[in-house]
């Protein structure tokens, strides 16, 4: 027998949406999104005789007691008239036991988790129950996804693990077993990037410093991070002396992470020193590989006059670099063109042939952009034969990538698709998570070359993906 629609229950979704269905399904509109939430805090209770003084305090926070009485007063009228089963007296509010259901009350784990508990209200009461809500999910998928996994289902653990990233995207046991679980299936370029994009959200939102990630010997990022912190806190000279000693390691952090430390050093250590001109030059470098080109190029140039009168190459260079970057982000090839190769002839100047080798190689990148191929090429090839010779395996793996286009253009494809596969073991034994974008538009190029553009255009689409924060500029 199929129960009447008076007795059926209506139903109140508020998981991912807010909805009130009656009893035939069919949605109820409720505008003012107030007079939704004291439905739901009252339906939440039903069977109970609610004060109204206590619903009114809940939902219109920050109100006198008369103008939060008043305000319920009003959600009653409009409440009543599409829900008959409200009751309500001078002094209480109820609904019966039975005549709704209520999506977040029966949610026991992830399969029926559906997104935020009313998204957009803040009301304390909604975020102390959006927060339990959103732990319940994210510990059962963390759950189930560990069971799989164990169970020798490794996609699908990792599919949960994904899942529960998803949920709740500040449950640190959910992102290290996400970074381990991707490391673990051979995907560690990608364990790098997140543990990266992890890291950067918590230092950003929180100011401290997570520790997950791949654990490997020569990751330096993190523990350099962790000690760059420690040394602002307690002596913000040294932290200045860190970044111009470790500029290499800074310039191939994640960007984000690596601009904000570049930046509170800078605001801490106001008094002008060649140290400090350096800081604020990889601080202008990293803003432009963030791709938040500024307004700032005069400033820059002026600066550059300066270093160069105050016989500081490298900060010359480094200013140089930025606006070859800037200018080339912005279509004017020509000043892109003029500052690599001025930015190249500064850092010639320092007399340290890795520092050279960077700014040769910015200078082939920039000329293979602007449509001066051929040199470019010539560059790309000079560097092949000494690239071993010449700083850290980092260096090496950028060279390598910069050959991919030569080699396609030859038609070695072959040897381009091996540099690459190098090129990704360097990075990640340096754990260079925020050069994954890079990895992936090579592996979108030789894609495109062999004729397989789906799998070309996913490459492509992992790299919108992992976003700015990581992958700057790519």
């Amino acid at each position: 027998m199929v129960a009447s629609s008076e007795t059926r229950p209506w139903r109140l979704n508020l998981l991912g949406r807010m909805e009130l269905l009656n009893a035939d399904g069919i949605p109820v509109p409720i505008s003012a999104k107030n007079a939704l939430a004291a439905l739901a805090y009252v339906s939440s209770r039903a069977g109970e005789n609610l004060a109204r003084a206590e619903v009114a305090g809940l939902i219109w926070t920050g109100c006198t007691s008369k103008a939060a009485l008043d305000s319920l007063r009003n959600a009653l009228v409009v409440l009543r008239k599409v829900f008959p089963h409200f009751e309500a007296s001078r002094d209480y509010v109820s609904i019966p036991e039975g005549k709704i259901e209520c999506d977040w009350l029966t949610l026991d784990d992830h399969t029926t988790y559906r997104g935020e508990f009313m998204p957009g209200l803040d009301q304390e009461w909604v975020i102390e129950t959006r927060l339990e809500l959103r732990n319940i999910a994210c510990e059962s998928a963390v759950s189930c996804g560990e069971q799989a996994w164990e169970a020798g289902d490794r996609a699908g653990g990792l599919e949960l693990i994904e899942r529960a990233c998803a949920i709740d995207p500040w449950n640190e046991d959910a992102a290290a077993l996400r970074v381990k679980y991707l490391n673990a299936s051979g995907q560690r370029a990608k364990a790098f990037a997140t543990a990266d994009a992890y890291r950067i959200k918590v230092i950003r939102e929180m100011g401290t410093v997570s520790n997950i990630g791949p654990e490997v010997s020569t990751y330096e990022s993190h523990p350099l991070l962790t000690a760059a912190e420690w040394l602002l806190d307690r002596n913000p000279a040294d932290a200045l002396s860190m970044l111009v000693a470790t500029q290499s390691q800074w310039l191939s952090m994640p960007v984000e992470a690596a601009r904000d430390f570049h930046r509170r050093s800078l605001a801490v250590n106001p008094t002008e020193s060649s140290e400090r001109r350096l800081v604020k030059a990889q601080h202008v470098y990293l803003t432009v590989m963030a791709g938040r080109l500024t307004n700032e190029s005069e400033d820059a140039v002026r600066s550059i006059e300066q270093a160069v009168a105050m016989g500081e190459p490298m900060v010359a260079a480094r200013l140089g670099g930025a606006l070859a970057y800037g200018h080339l982000s912005r279509g004017d090839f020509g000043k892109a063109v003029t500052f690599a190769e001025d930015s190249l002839a500064f850092a010639r100047q320092t007399k340290r042939p890795e520092i050279a080798f960077e700014f040769e190689q910015q200078l082939a990148v920039v000329l293979q952009h602007v449509g001066r191929v051929e040199e470019s090429r010539k560059i790309h090839r000079a560097h092949a034969e000494r690239s071993e010779y010449l700083e850290t395996s980092a260096m090496l793996a950028q060279q390598l990538m910069a050959s991919l286009d030569p080699l396609i253009f030859e038609g070695k494809i072959d040897v381009a698709a091996e540099n690459l596969q190098r090129a990704r073991r360097l990075f990640e034994a340096n754990g260079a998570g925020r050069i994954l974008p890079w990895l992936l538009l090579g592996e979108s190029m030789l894609h495109e070359e062999v004729g397989d553009y789906y799998e070309a255009r996913r490459s492509l689409g992992e790299i919108v993906k992992i976003g700015s924060a990581v992958g700057g500029q790519a």
